[in-house]
């Protein structure tokens, strides 16, 4: 990948992105070669057809330089969108045969994996709401509480102590939480990736 294209992806100008790693290169006075960064050139068609410099970047190079960008930028959301881009764009060119699990789910890793915190938080509230909502408004569905009847009456059958129960209890809740919230969010993915598809349709 070159770092022209990076500069597309991040939406950034090229000459900010060129002036970037080659100050972080010298900063770390190491051959760039060493780290995966190719000092070459491209000619620019639009501009008397002069030749300018450019990197030539191995996936190594790009996820440092991804790291470097994530860093400096944390919280700006613009600066997250184009991290997200670049996530992207790396899994594009270096592994085009991988399953995509950040689009719609998928198999063999966590949803958001790559995805900035705050998306994660967001959806969490979302999820808290979605789960508490029926309780609070007297909706709950009925098998939901015969389940939770189900769950105290084994817990009270089996004689635990008190500190030992609330343990169990913590730890059961927790992964039923988490399972939920999985597919909560798998779900919310699949209906965005769906919408999307039908307005590229329309």
């Amino acid at each position: 990948m070159t770092s022209r294209e990076v500069a597309d992806v991040l939406g950034r100008p090229h000459a900010t992105v060129f002036k970037q790693i080659a100050k972080f290169l010298c900063s770390e006075e190491t051959d760039g070669k060493e780290r995966g960064y190719f000092l070459t050139s491209f000619v620019c068609s639009h501009k008397n057809r002069k030749s300018y410099p450019m990197y030539e970047m191995t996936e190594s190079a790009c996820r440092e330089y991804r790291e470097m960008v994530a860093k400096y930028g944390n919280g700006t959301k613009s600066v997250e969108n184009g991290v997200m881009r670049f996530d992207q764009a790396i899994r594009e060119r270096f592994h085009p045969n991988e399953k995509n699990i950040m689009s719609v789910g998928g198999d063999g890793g966590f949803l958001l994996e790559g995805r900035p915190r705050r998306e994660y938080e967001e959806y969490c509230d979302m999820f808290n709401r979605f789960i508490t909502g029926p309780a609070v408004e007297g909706r709950e569905i009925a098998e939901l509480t015969e389940k939770y009847q189900k769950f105290y009456e084994v817990m009270k059958s089996i004689q635990l102590k008190v500190q030992e129960g609330n343990k169990l209890e913590d730890a059961l809740y927790g992964v039923a939480i988490e399972a939920e919230m999985q597919g909560f969010i798998y779900g919310f993915k699949m209906f965005d990736a769906l919408l999307n598809k039908q307005l590229a349709i329309a």
